[in-house]
Order: C-alpha cells, then sequence, then structure tokens
C-alpha cells in the first residue's frame, strides 16, 4: 500500500527575457582579550576576539558617520596602545591612543551595584580604576567603574534592507530612521536652494512612521505626483535636494533618478532545509529570509495550522509539531509593486516514543523541487526539473528507521504539467531511475505554467 501522499507547487512565469563577543567592523567599539579582567585593543585588532558590539548594547544598529574617527566629545576611554593595552578615562601622552565611536556622548561613573547610568545611557565597559586599569563588559558588576555613553540621535534615509543610502529611484520605496525622538510624523520637501523649497507629503500628507526598537521608521513610496510637486530644471535627469524634517530634525539630501530600476526580490526558506525529518515534539527553529531593497515586503509563513506576517528580513520562530506525519511549510510574500515569490519546505514528523523508539511500520515522505524555484521567472520553453533533495521515511516492523534517497531507492513519481499541456501526467512507478526526478520539460506556450510533483514510497 502506498502512503506519504505530498504535493508541492511551482508556477513559472515565461516573460520572453532573462551578543557581545562577536560583531561586524561597524558595529565594533572596541576590542577586549576576554569578557573580564582583560586588557583592551582598537576596534580593528586583528589578535583580540572579544568584541564590544554597539548593536548589542543599544538594540539597534548604528548607520550614522564617524564610526572610529575621534572628535572633541565621542571619546570612550583611552588606552595606552593600540592592543594588549591598559585602559584611562583620560586621554594624554601615556593613554594616546583613543578609543572613539560615532555620535556617542560618555561619562564615568562608581557604582557597582547595578549598570544604571546617571546620564541616561548604557554601559559599554567597566574599567578597574580610572587610569592604568584593567576592562571588563558591562556584566562584571567587580569593576567599579562603568564607562556610560549615549547614543547621540541619528537620522537618515535608508533602503527596505536597512541600509543608509544617499540615492534612490522613482518607484521605489524607501526609510526613513531616526533615533531620539518621540515624535511620528514625517514631512519631506525638496530643497531648492536659494529659492526656497518645494512642500512633498507636509501637514495632513505627512507620513506616519513606527517606533521599531530605539527607533522610528517612518516608509515614503516615490510617486510621480511626488516627484510632480518638486521643481526642476527640465534638462537634469533626477531630483538631487529631498530630504525630511521630524521633531526640528533634518535629514541628509536624498537623489531621486526620475528613470524606474526595480531591484530582485528574494525569498528563502533557511531552515528547515525540505526533505529534512525531525522526532515529534521537537521545537524547530523556523529561520525564512525575505530581501527586497526598494520594495516592502507582505509576507506570511503557513506552518502547522497557523499563518504569520512578516516583512523585509524575514521571519524567526520557534514550531513545536506535536504530532507525526508529513508537514509542509510555505512561505508566500508579494512586494509593493505586486511582484509575488514563494519558497516551499515539506518536513517528516515521526513518530517516536519517550523511550526512544519508533512506531513500526510507518512511511514518510518529503517531496522536494529544488529547480526551478516557485515564481521563477524562465526565459526558454525549456525548463531544467530537478527533485534529487525529495526524502522518504521508512520504519520496518522492528522499528528500524531507514532514509530513502532518490537513485538509491524506490519512489513513485507523479508529475503534471498545466495549464499550457493541459495537464499533461508524467509517471514513474517504483523506480530508481535518475530520469524520474531530473529531466527537461517543454512547455508549448509563454505565460504562466505550472507543474505539480506527488510522490509515494510502498
Amino acid at each position: 500500500m502506498k502512503k506519504g501522499l505530498v504535493t508541492v507547487f511551482i508556477l513559472i512565469l515565461f516573460i520572453g527575457v532573462a551578543s557581545a563577543g562577536s560583531c561586524e567592523p561597524d558595529q565594533t567599539i572596541m576590542k577586549l582579550y576576554s569578557s573580564d579582567n582583560s586588557h583592551g585593543a582598537l576596534w580593528n585588532d586583528s589578535f583580540y576576539t572579544y568584541d564590544i558590539c554597539y548593536n548589542d548594547i543599544f538594540d539597534s544598529r548604528y548607520n550614522g558617520e564617524r564610526l572610529h574617527d575621534c572628535d572633541e566629545d565621542n571619546r570612550i576611554l583611552s588606552l595606552s596602545s593600540v592592543t594588549n593595552a591598559h585602559a584611562s578615562n583620560e586621554s594624554d601622552l601615556v593613554y594616546a591612543n583613543d578609543v572613539c565611536y560615532g555620535g556617542m556622548e560618555c561619562e564615568y561613573e562608581l557604582g557597582s551595584e547595578d549598570n544604571g547610568c546617571e546620564n541616561g545611557g548604557q554601559v559599554v565597559v567597566r574599567m578597574s580604576d580610572y587610569s592604568n586599569a584593567h576592562i571588563s563588559d558591562a556584566l562584571n558588576m567587580d569593576y567599579p567603574i562603568k564607562v556610560c555613553c549615549i547614543a547621540m540621535p541619528t537620522i537618515y534615509w535608508g533602503d527596505m534592507d536597512g541600509n543608509e543610502i544617499v540615492e534612490a529611484n522613482l518607484g521605489d520605496v524607501v526609510k526613513m530612521v531616526v533615533t531620539g525622538t518621540s515624535e511620528s510624523t514625517f514631512e519631506i520637501f525638496d530643497d531648492d536652494g536659494m529659492l526656497g523649497r518645494d512642500e512633498i507629503r507636509v501637514e495632513s500628507a505627512g507620513i506616519s512612521g513606527e517606533v521599531v526598537e530605539n527607533r522610528v521608521i517612518g516608509k515614503w513610496e516615490i510617486t510621480q505626483a511626488d516627484l510632480d510637486e518638486a521643481s526642476n530644471f527640465p534638462l537634469l535627469e533626477g531630483f538631487e535636494g529631498f530630504y525630511f524634517e521630524i521633531n526640528d530634525k533634518r535629514s541628509d539630501m536624498l537623489k531621486v533618478n526620475v528613470k524606474r530600476d526595480d531591484d530582485p526580490m528574494s525569498v528563502a526558506i533557511l531552515s528547515p532545509e525540505c526533505g529534512d525529518y525531525f522526532n515529534k515534539s521537537t521545537i524547530l527553529k523556523i529561520e525564512v529570509d525575505a530581501d527586497d531593497a526598494d520594495n516592502e515586503i507582505f509576507g506570511m509563513i503557513s506552518v502547522n495550522g497557523e499563518n504569520i506576517n512578516f516583512s523585509n528580513g524575514g521571519i524567526i520562530l520557534d514550531e513545536e509539531f506535536d504530532s507525526a506525519g508529513d508537514f509542509q511549510i510555505v512561505v508566500s510574500v508579494e512586494n509593493s509593486r505586486g511582484d509575488e515569490a514563494r519558497a516551499i519546505s515539506n518536513i517528516m514528523i515521526l513518530d517516536r516514543d519517550v523511550d526512544g523508539t519508533y512506531t513500526s511500520n510507518k512511511n514518510y515522505t518529503a517531496a522536494c523541487i529544488l529547480e526551478p524555484k516557485d515564481y521563477s521567472n524562465i526565459d526558454d520553453s525549456d525548463v531544467w526539473f530537478d527533485a534529487s533533495t525529495t526524502r522518504g521515511i521508512k520504519i520496518d516492523s522492528s522499528g528500524d528507521l531507514k532514509l530513502l534517497i532518490p537513485g538509491q531507492n524506490l519512489f513513485s513519481w507523479y508529475w503534471e504539467f498545466n495549464p499550457g499541456d493541459e495537464g499533461v501526467e508524467k509517471v514513474y512507478l517504483g523506480t530508481d531511475e535518475e530520469r524520474a526526478y531530473k529531466f527537461w520539460w517543454a512547455f508549448p506556450v509563454f505565460g504562466k505554467n505550472s507543474a505539480t510533483l506527488r510522490v509515494e514510497i510502498d
């Protein structure tokens, strides 16, 4: 008797053309040899590996200017050398290597009871003394000198993947990001220099933002109507001077190109992979990546009977499967231009008792189409299909598990191609032949075509 019925779908659109401890360099404030009782080093030291990370301390990335350049305000502490160094709160001839970062303002406070800061900031590191000091991270309460730093407000334009930008295109969706304010309405202007400014989105047409961690983020879809509100010389290809204001703060300029240019959207299920198997009651970490630099993503993950929404960047969630069987994780996204994408991962949840034995005479399958990807844009009517990542599980009468792999074990493959082929079927029964799961298929018409795969084992 055949068991373990699973179906996956793929849509082909023919368009005729083809924690503190480690962080990224731009988020690294300085480095320590270890988390406590440590010497210190500058941010780019290659030997010390314990990073003091801005994004861990302040729960958001720093996207402003200066980074590790020093000015009179943003010094954190000073080191006796660029590496393997003692620290001081004073910068002098002995402690001449200043640790500086972005738009921070720091004070030194005594206190080993807690990590509260009188200046309203966060503890970046602790020091054993004001000079000739060893250094620790913020968790070591034995070191009495707290280096309390305030992250000064940042304000910038960003793309939808969170990167700071200075240029965008007509039709893009861009972010307006600001920290250090409770205001949430953004107003957009076009700077005309000596001629004043054009009001693009102001007063009742202003853009409402939302608070994300300690930032306020607004989203602006750049329309032709917005550009029509801005004065421009006819020979110019772009508008050079868009900026936004919020709570008396003003951003830098954003250039908008009048030519539309759409960056690609990508969506992927990073884990679990299609064909994976797990025991019943296992809590799985499901991780979805969804990127689109110039559009807003509206996504939904369907798993275990639930539908959960997400946006740019994707989603990570823990999901418990308390029953055995074949399960499908489906991620569907649409962006602000109406483009669609989908990713599917079929997994097997095995019926395993608390004593570690599997329920005997059980079969499981996970049908997987590796190529082409769902909602692919293909520039030829000949399409390569690869379902080699399909997997099966057989539990025999003794409760022993056997993993079934295409080419090594027998599967029955049921393919259906439509609508261009009007429901043409391709069937291979109980075979280990490669031609059943790796082949070229010629679709007779351009437009929307689909393929359905059903897999069974005996």
